[in-house]
């Protein structure tokens, strides 16, 4: 696939979701219903079909990328603390790490990984991915403790990590232990099995790409917009300097493939997750604010990741 057709094949499924809510097609009530069916549905088929039918040596990937995400998250995190410590106000403040310090590795960043670098990038993202919500769970509620510690108004001493996992992690878990397990023993699938199994991957990435499209908000307020702006761009600008200093550190000490280092480096320009939705429910961000920087984020991550891409393959790529 060339670059051309990899930037529509990204666009195209977002601008028919945007396009599908505002002319009122699909209700605003629609995303989530239709979101909670991508994660819980079909994105275990998509990991289960990938990992089953891929080259099981390429398990050795899992530890280097988990450890990948989790450097670079904690970097995203202090240069978001640095950033807001003087510039905002508290609500404010909380508001702009929260929508800064996690990119949408699990989701874009699929669709993404998927169009630009087939099923070998798409399985390289799903094992940076397998163990994102135990390492934001731990990241996140620590951030916002900390930013939060002497306001006692945070929750996130009172939420349960054991059922946030079990309810968001579970089945991509189950269906990468399954699908390896099967690989590895070279158990055969059903035909019918098989065949349902692809169906349903087969309309995930679409999916995810459509409803990033329906989530699209441009509603703004002057007084946030400096926030807002400045959020829009945190993740995007210095995020590739800390995929590089990820990739170089992470390779020191662990084996990393070409193909992890790549999509570390994509992944590392990500826009804003939309887990920073989750975590402003135990903060005092203002949910607009997060909102805000998670569209605009987006949009502009759609103009800037294809530009990384051939930065990635024509520049750095000599270099890995």
């Amino acid at each position: 696939m060339s670059v051309t057709q990899a930037i529509i094949s990204v666009n195209l499924p977002i601008l028919i979701g945007y396009l599908s809510r505002t002319s009122g097609l699909l209700a605003e009530t629609d995303t989530a219903a239709l979101r909670r069916f991508v994660i819980q549905v079909t994105v275990p088929f998509i990991i289960f079909s990938n990992l089953y039918k891929s080259d099981i040596s390429n398990v050795s990937q899992l530890l280097p990328s988990a450890a990948s995400l989790f450097i670079l998250s904690s970097l995203f995190i202090v240069f978001a603390l640095f950033v807001s410590a003087r510039r905002f106000n508290p609500i404010d403040r909380s508001g702009y790490v929260i929508a800064t310090m996690f990119g949408n590795y699990g989701y874009l960043g699929w669709g993404v990984m998927h169009s630009f670098y087939g099923e070998t990038g798409f399985s390289r993202g799903v094992f940076f991915t397998v163990l994102s919500w135990p390492i934001f769970l731990f990241l996140g509620f620590k951030t916002i403790h900390f930013l939060e510690k002497d306001s006692g108004e945070t929750d996130s001493q009172a939420i349960s990590f054991g059922k946030i996992l079990l309810k968001n992690a579970a089945l991509p878990v189950s269906s990468v232990v399954l699908a390896l397990s099967l690989n590895y023993f070279k158990v055969p699938l059903h035909t019918v099995i098989a065949q349902t199994i692809d169906r349903f991957a087969a309309i995930t990435i679409p999916l995810i790409l459509f409803t990033i499209g329906m989530a699209f908000h441009f509603r703004i307020s002057r007084e946030k917009l400096p926030v807002i702006l400045i959020g829009s761009v945190s993740r995007i600008i210095p995020g590739f300097i800390f995929g590089l200093v990820t990739v170089f550190s992470v390779a020191l000490i662990l084996p990393m493939d070409i193909h992890t280092k790549k999509m570390v480096l994509l992944q590392s320009v990500m826009p804003t997750a939309t887990v920073a939705a989750f975590f402003a429910e135990f903060s005092s961000a203002e949910d607009e604010t997060v909102a805000a920087i998670l569209t605009f984020s987006t949009l502009g991550a759609l103009i800037t990741l294809p530009a990384f891409y051939i930065l990635i393959e024509h520049v750095i790529t000599p270099f890995l």
